[in-house]
Protein backbone atom coordinates (compact mmCIF):
# COMPACT_ATOMS: atom_id res chain seq x y z
CA UNK A 1 0.00 0.00 0.00
CA UNK A 2 2.66 2.22 0.46
CA UNK A 3 4.67 1.68 -2.78
CA UNK A 4 1.17 2.72 -4.35
CA UNK A 5 1.27 5.98 -2.56
CA UNK A 6 4.82 6.85 -3.14
CA UNK A 7 3.97 5.77 -7.07
CA UNK A 8 0.75 7.93 -7.45
CA UNK A 9 3.02 10.78 -5.24
CA UNK A 10 5.38 10.67 -7.96
CA UNK A 11 3.37 10.39 -11.02
CA UNK A 12 1.12 13.51 -9.62
CA UNK A 13 4.29 15.68 -8.95
CA UNK A 14 5.80 14.73 -12.67
CA UNK A 15 2.05 15.44 -13.86
CA UNK A 16 2.61 19.20 -12.02
CA UNK A 17 6.24 20.01 -13.30
CA UNK A 18 5.34 18.68 -16.88
CA UNK A 19 2.08 20.95 -16.26
CA UNK A 20 4.09 23.97 -14.95
CA UNK A 21 6.47 24.05 -17.90
CA UNK A 22 3.34 24.71 -20.18
CA UNK A 23 1.11 27.36 -17.77
CA UNK A 24 3.76 28.31 -15.23
CA UNK A 25 1.14 30.98 -14.07
CA UNK A 26 -1.44 28.29 -13.63
CA UNK A 27 0.46 26.55 -11.67
CA UNK A 28 1.81 29.21 -9.39
CA UNK A 29 -1.75 30.51 -8.39
CA UNK A 30 -2.86 26.83 -8.09
CA UNK A 31 -0.39 26.22 -5.59
CA UNK A 32 -0.61 30.12 -4.17
CA UNK A 33 -4.65 29.00 -3.42
CA UNK A 34 -5.59 31.43 -5.73
CA UNK A 35 -6.46 29.68 -8.98
CA UNK A 36 -10.49 30.62 -8.39
CA UNK A 37 -9.63 34.35 -7.68
CA UNK A 38 -10.10 35.51 -11.17
CA UNK A 39 -13.74 36.34 -13.14
CA UNK A 40 -12.61 34.23 -15.77
CA UNK A 41 -11.86 30.85 -13.33
CA UNK A 42 -14.87 31.34 -11.93
CA UNK A 43 -17.05 31.56 -15.58
CA UNK A 44 -14.79 28.21 -15.84
CA UNK A 45 -16.04 26.33 -13.12
CA UNK A 46 -19.24 27.21 -13.59
CA UNK A 47 -19.45 26.34 -17.49
CA UNK A 48 -17.79 22.79 -15.88
CA UNK A 49 -20.30 22.37 -13.61
CA UNK A 50 -23.14 23.10 -16.00
CA UNK A 51 -21.66 20.79 -18.09
CA UNK A 52 -21.30 17.80 -15.85
CA UNK A 53 -25.05 18.50 -14.25
CA UNK A 54 -26.27 18.46 -18.20
CA UNK A 55 -24.32 15.55 -18.76
CA UNK A 56 -25.79 13.63 -15.15
CA UNK A 57 -29.19 15.01 -16.08
CA UNK A 58 -29.22 13.48 -19.89
CA UNK A 59 -27.40 10.21 -18.68
CA UNK A 60 -30.32 9.70 -16.29
CA UNK A 61 -33.08 10.61 -18.35
CA UNK A 62 -31.81 7.99 -20.98
CA UNK A 63 -31.39 5.59 -17.93
CA UNK A 64 -34.76 5.98 -17.31
CA UNK A 65 -36.19 5.46 -20.76
CA UNK A 66 -34.13 2.57 -21.62
CA UNK A 67 -35.31 0.44 -18.04
CA UNK A 68 -38.93 2.14 -18.28
CA UNK A 69 -38.56 3.68 -14.45
CA UNK A 70 -41.02 6.21 -15.49
CA UNK A 71 -42.91 6.86 -18.35
CA UNK A 72 -43.05 10.30 -20.70
CA UNK A 73 -45.61 11.40 -23.52
CA UNK A 74 -42.49 10.91 -25.92
CA UNK A 75 -41.62 7.93 -24.67
CA UNK A 76 -45.41 6.23 -24.77
CA UNK A 77 -45.23 7.52 -28.41
CA UNK A 78 -41.99 5.99 -29.60
CA UNK A 79 -43.17 2.47 -27.72
CA UNK A 80 -46.76 2.87 -29.96
CA UNK A 81 -44.54 3.33 -32.76
CA UNK A 82 -42.80 0.47 -32.50
CA UNK A 83 -45.90 -1.47 -32.04
CA UNK A 84 -47.61 -0.35 -35.00
CA UNK A 85 -44.62 -1.05 -37.18
CA UNK A 86 -44.34 -4.62 -35.42
CA UNK A 87 -48.43 -5.04 -36.19
CA UNK A 88 -47.95 -3.93 -39.71
CA UNK A 89 -45.16 -6.11 -40.50
CA UNK A 90 -47.23 -9.00 -39.33
CA UNK A 91 -50.50 -7.75 -41.07
CA UNK A 92 -48.00 -7.78 -44.43
CA UNK A 93 -47.41 -11.65 -43.76
CA UNK A 94 -50.83 -12.44 -42.16
CA UNK A 95 -51.74 -11.14 -45.40
CA UNK A 96 -49.42 -12.93 -47.58
CA UNK A 97 -50.13 -16.59 -46.08
CA UNK A 98 -53.72 -15.67 -46.64
CA UNK A 99 -53.32 -14.73 -50.27
CA UNK A 100 -51.53 -18.11 -50.64
CA UNK A 101 -54.16 -19.82 -48.72
CA UNK A 102 -56.80 -18.19 -51.04
CA UNK A 103 -54.81 -19.33 -54.31
CA UNK A 104 -54.53 -22.71 -52.72
CA UNK A 105 -58.27 -23.34 -51.67
CA UNK A 106 -59.21 -21.49 -55.71
CA UNK A 107 -56.75 -24.53 -57.04
CA UNK A 108 -58.47 -27.31 -55.03
CA UNK A 109 -62.20 -25.84 -55.86
CA UNK A 110 -60.87 -26.46 -59.32
CA UNK A 111 -59.80 -29.68 -59.07
CA UNK A 112 -62.56 -30.88 -56.77
CA UNK A 113 -65.01 -29.31 -59.67
CA UNK A 114 -62.71 -31.33 -62.61
CA UNK A 115 -62.89 -34.20 -60.74
CA UNK A 116 -66.84 -33.89 -60.04
CA UNK A 117 -66.86 -33.30 -63.79
CA UNK A 118 -65.09 -36.59 -64.51
CA UNK A 119 -67.70 -38.30 -62.11
CA UNK A 120 -70.47 -37.03 -64.01
CA UNK A 121 -69.45 -37.79 -67.61
CA UNK A 122 -68.35 -41.38 -66.21
CA UNK A 123 -71.70 -42.23 -64.04
CA UNK A 124 -73.98 -40.58 -66.81
CA UNK A 125 -73.23 -43.51 -68.98
CA UNK A 126 -74.51 -45.90 -66.41
CA UNK A 127 -78.06 -47.54 -66.34
CA UNK A 128 -80.92 -45.98 -64.05
CA UNK A 129 -81.19 -47.82 -60.88
CA UNK A 130 -84.64 -49.12 -62.04
CA UNK A 131 -83.11 -51.39 -64.74
CA UNK A 132 -82.32 -53.40 -61.04
CA UNK A 133 -86.12 -54.52 -61.17
CA UNK A 134 -84.90 -56.32 -64.62
CA UNK A 135 -81.81 -57.23 -64.49
CA UNK A 136 -81.83 -60.54 -64.09
CA UNK A 137 -84.59 -61.20 -66.89
CA UNK A 138 -82.41 -59.56 -69.09
CA UNK A 139 -79.22 -60.73 -67.83
CA UNK A 140 -80.76 -64.67 -68.64
CA UNK A 141 -82.29 -63.45 -72.23
CA UNK A 142 -78.74 -61.65 -72.95
CA UNK A 143 -77.17 -65.13 -72.40
CA UNK A 144 -79.77 -66.99 -74.00
CA UNK A 145 -79.65 -65.07 -77.23
CA UNK A 146 -75.57 -66.05 -77.20
CA UNK A 147 -76.51 -69.85 -76.60
CA UNK A 148 -75.53 -70.32 -73.67
CA UNK A 149 -76.88 -72.27 -70.50
CA UNK A 150 -77.59 -70.50 -67.63
CA UNK A 151 -76.59 -72.92 -64.60
CA UNK A 152 -76.88 -70.67 -61.73
CA UNK A 153 -78.31 -66.46 -62.03
CA UNK A 154 -78.75 -64.99 -58.94
CA UNK A 155 -78.47 -61.02 -57.58
CA UNK A 156 -78.20 -59.90 -53.53
CA UNK A 157 -77.91 -56.55 -52.28
CA UNK A 158 -74.36 -56.01 -51.12
CA UNK A 159 -73.51 -52.56 -48.25
CA UNK A 160 -73.36 -49.54 -50.17
CA UNK A 161 -70.16 -47.70 -51.07
CA UNK A 162 -68.94 -43.98 -51.03
CA UNK A 163 -73.03 -43.79 -51.18
CA UNK A 164 -73.76 -45.83 -54.48
CA UNK A 165 -76.03 -48.81 -53.45
CA UNK A 166 -74.25 -52.52 -54.78
CA UNK A 167 -76.01 -55.04 -56.09
CA UNK A 168 -73.82 -58.25 -56.65
CA UNK A 169 -74.97 -60.71 -59.13
CA UNK A 170 -73.62 -64.44 -59.47
CA UNK A 171 -73.20 -66.33 -62.89
CA UNK A 172 -72.59 -69.76 -63.82
CA UNK A 173 -72.98 -70.16 -67.61
CA UNK A 174 -72.25 -73.24 -69.87
CA UNK A 175 -71.46 -73.01 -73.53
CA UNK A 176 -68.71 -72.35 -75.98
CA UNK A 177 -65.60 -70.20 -75.10
CA UNK A 178 -66.46 -67.94 -78.06
CA UNK A 179 -69.89 -67.55 -76.90
CA UNK A 180 -68.80 -66.77 -72.56
CA UNK A 181 -66.34 -63.86 -74.12
CA UNK A 182 -68.94 -62.40 -76.33
CA UNK A 183 -71.60 -62.85 -73.27
CA UNK A 184 -68.75 -60.76 -71.02
CA UNK A 185 -67.40 -58.14 -73.15
CA UNK A 186 -71.59 -57.43 -74.07
CA UNK A 187 -72.03 -56.74 -70.08
CA UNK A 188 -68.68 -54.54 -70.23
CA UNK A 189 -70.69 -51.81 -72.74
CA UNK A 190 -73.85 -51.97 -71.89
CA UNK A 191 -73.40 -51.87 -67.65
CA UNK A 192 -70.22 -49.45 -67.46
CA UNK A 193 -71.33 -49.54 -63.66
CA UNK A 194 -70.12 -53.23 -62.93
CA UNK A 195 -66.91 -53.94 -61.34
CA UNK A 196 -65.90 -58.22 -61.76
CA UNK A 197 -64.64 -59.38 -58.62
CA UNK A 198 -64.45 -63.22 -59.76
CA UNK A 199 -63.71 -64.53 -63.03
CA UNK A 200 -63.52 -68.21 -63.60
CA UNK A 201 -63.44 -70.18 -67.39
CA UNK A 202 -63.21 -74.18 -66.81
CA UNK A 203 -63.25 -76.79 -69.41
CA UNK A 204 -65.33 -79.30 -69.46
CA UNK A 205 -64.72 -83.14 -70.27
CA UNK A 206 -67.73 -82.42 -73.40
CA UNK A 207 -65.71 -79.45 -74.53
CA UNK A 208 -67.91 -77.10 -73.15
CA UNK A 209 -66.77 -74.05 -70.80
CA UNK A 210 -67.85 -73.50 -67.63
CA UNK A 211 -68.27 -69.80 -66.84
CA UNK A 212 -68.03 -68.60 -63.19
CA UNK A 213 -68.22 -64.94 -62.21
CA UNK A 214 -69.16 -62.62 -59.46
CA UNK A 215 -70.28 -58.74 -60.68
CA UNK A 216 -70.66 -56.05 -58.69
CA UNK A 217 -73.06 -53.55 -59.85
CA UNK A 218 -72.86 -49.88 -58.67
CA UNK A 219 -76.51 -47.65 -58.58
CA UNK A 220 -76.89 -44.09 -58.11
CA UNK A 221 -80.42 -44.28 -55.90
CA UNK A 222 -81.29 -40.52 -56.81
CA UNK A 223 -81.64 -41.38 -60.52
CA UNK A 224 -84.64 -43.42 -60.21
CA UNK A 225 -86.89 -40.08 -59.48
CA UNK A 226 -85.36 -37.94 -62.25
CA UNK A 227 -87.79 -38.38 -65.18
CA UNK A 228 -86.42 -41.66 -66.62
CA UNK A 229 -86.41 -43.24 -63.24
CA UNK A 230 -89.52 -42.28 -63.11
CA UNK A 231 -91.01 -43.32 -66.49
CA UNK A 232 -89.24 -46.58 -66.21
CA UNK A 233 -91.28 -47.10 -62.58
CA UNK A 234 -94.32 -46.28 -64.17
CA UNK A 235 -94.07 -48.89 -66.80
CA UNK A 236 -93.23 -51.27 -64.53
CA UNK A 237 -96.08 -50.74 -62.04
CA UNK A 238 -98.88 -52.18 -62.93
CA UNK A 239 -102.57 -51.64 -61.51
CA UNK A 240 -104.24 -53.52 -58.85
CA UNK A 241 -106.62 -54.72 -61.18
CA UNK A 242 -104.16 -55.96 -63.44
CA UNK A 243 -101.94 -57.53 -60.32
CA UNK A 244 -104.70 -59.22 -59.03
CA UNK A 245 -105.37 -60.70 -62.33
CA UNK A 246 -101.83 -62.18 -62.94
CA UNK A 247 -100.50 -63.13 -59.29
CA UNK A 248 -102.60 -66.08 -58.79
CA UNK A 249 -101.56 -67.47 -62.22
CA UNK A 250 -101.38 -70.84 -62.52
CA UNK A 251 -97.31 -72.12 -63.80
CA UNK A 252 -95.98 -74.70 -65.09
CA UNK A 253 -98.99 -76.84 -64.62
CA UNK A 254 -97.51 -80.15 -66.10
CA UNK A 255 -94.35 -80.60 -63.97
CA UNK A 256 -93.60 -81.91 -60.53
CA UNK A 257 -92.40 -80.08 -57.80
CA UNK A 258 -89.75 -82.52 -57.40
CA UNK A 259 -88.76 -82.07 -60.53
CA UNK A 260 -88.12 -78.32 -60.11
CA UNK A 261 -85.48 -76.31 -58.79
CA UNK A 262 -84.45 -72.46 -58.36
CA UNK A 263 -82.18 -71.28 -60.42
CA UNK A 264 -81.97 -67.53 -59.69
CA UNK A 265 -83.73 -65.29 -57.17
CA UNK A 266 -83.75 -61.10 -56.73
CA UNK A 267 -85.14 -58.96 -53.75
CA UNK A 268 -85.71 -55.44 -54.80
CA UNK A 269 -86.77 -52.61 -52.41
CA UNK A 270 -88.16 -49.12 -53.29
CA UNK A 271 -90.69 -46.77 -52.73
CA UNK A 272 -93.13 -48.38 -55.39
CA UNK A 273 -92.30 -52.05 -55.36
CA UNK A 274 -91.47 -52.18 -51.63
CA UNK A 275 -90.52 -56.09 -51.12
CA UNK A 276 -90.76 -57.28 -54.86
CA UNK A 277 -89.37 -60.34 -55.43
CA UNK A 278 -89.16 -62.96 -58.40
CA UNK A 279 -87.41 -66.21 -58.68
CA UNK A 280 -85.99 -68.19 -61.80
CA UNK A 281 -87.65 -71.86 -61.77
CA UNK A 282 -86.12 -74.80 -63.79
CA UNK A 283 -87.82 -77.68 -64.79
CA UNK A 284 -85.84 -79.74 -66.93
CA UNK A 285 -84.88 -77.40 -70.29
CA UNK A 286 -87.72 -75.08 -69.37
CA UNK A 287 -87.25 -71.54 -67.19
CA UNK A 288 -90.42 -69.21 -66.05
CA UNK A 289 -90.27 -66.75 -64.04
CA UNK A 290 -92.58 -66.78 -60.66
CA UNK A 291 -93.50 -63.99 -57.75
CA UNK A 292 -95.37 -64.58 -54.52
CA UNK A 293 -98.97 -65.94 -54.17
CA UNK A 294 -98.53 -67.82 -57.94
CA UNK A 295 -99.62 -71.53 -57.84
CA UNK A 296 -96.87 -73.47 -59.37
CA UNK A 297 -96.18 -77.01 -60.30
CA UNK A 298 -98.71 -79.64 -61.34
CA UNK A 299 -99.36 -79.76 -57.18
CA UNK A 300 -100.35 -76.08 -57.12
CA UNK A 301 -98.95 -74.95 -54.44
CA UNK A 302 -98.74 -71.53 -53.71
CA UNK A 303 -95.67 -69.56 -53.49
CA UNK A 304 -95.68 -67.52 -49.59
CA UNK A 305 -91.97 -66.35 -50.26
CA UNK A 306 -88.48 -65.63 -52.13
CA UNK A 307 -85.58 -65.47 -50.09
CA UNK A 308 -81.76 -66.14 -50.52
CA UNK A 309 -82.65 -69.77 -49.54
CA UNK A 310 -85.13 -70.14 -52.37
CA UNK A 311 -88.99 -70.20 -53.21
CA UNK A 312 -91.15 -71.22 -49.98
CA UNK A 313 -93.92 -73.10 -50.55
CA UNK A 314 -97.69 -72.74 -49.15
CA UNK A 315 -97.81 -75.67 -47.30
CA UNK A 316 -100.84 -78.16 -47.10
CA UNK A 317 -103.71 -78.02 -44.35
CA UNK A 318 -101.66 -77.94 -40.92
CA UNK A 319 -98.26 -78.35 -42.66
CA UNK A 320 -94.88 -76.49 -42.48
CA UNK A 321 -94.37 -74.61 -45.06
CA UNK A 322 -92.14 -75.96 -47.93
CA UNK A 323 -88.71 -75.30 -49.07
CA UNK A 324 -87.99 -74.81 -52.93
CA UNK A 325 -84.17 -75.02 -52.39
CA UNK A 326 -82.28 -72.73 -54.61
CA UNK A 327 -79.42 -74.22 -57.02
CA UNK A 328 -75.89 -74.44 -55.55
CA UNK A 329 -73.34 -73.32 -58.18
CA UNK A 330 -71.71 -76.15 -59.80
CA UNK A 331 -67.58 -76.06 -59.67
Amino acid sequence: MRSLNIFVDRMFKKSVRTLAKFFPQLVLRWQNNTLLDTPSARLLRALVLCFFSASMAWCAWIANSHWGWTSTPFVMWQENQRDIDSLRERLILKNEQGLGLLVQQNAWQTKVAETQSHIDEITALWPNSTSRLTLLAQLYSMAHQQGLEVLHLQSKIQAAVQGYEVSEVQFNLKGSEASTYAFWRSLNQQFPNGRWTHLAWRLLPDQQFSWEARWALAWDAEDAYTDTGVEMLWKLTKPPSAQASTVSEHLLPNDPLSQMSVAGSAQVSDLINKGTSWALIRSGQKIQWVQPAQFLGREKRQIQAIDGEGVWLKAEVGGALTLLALEVMRP
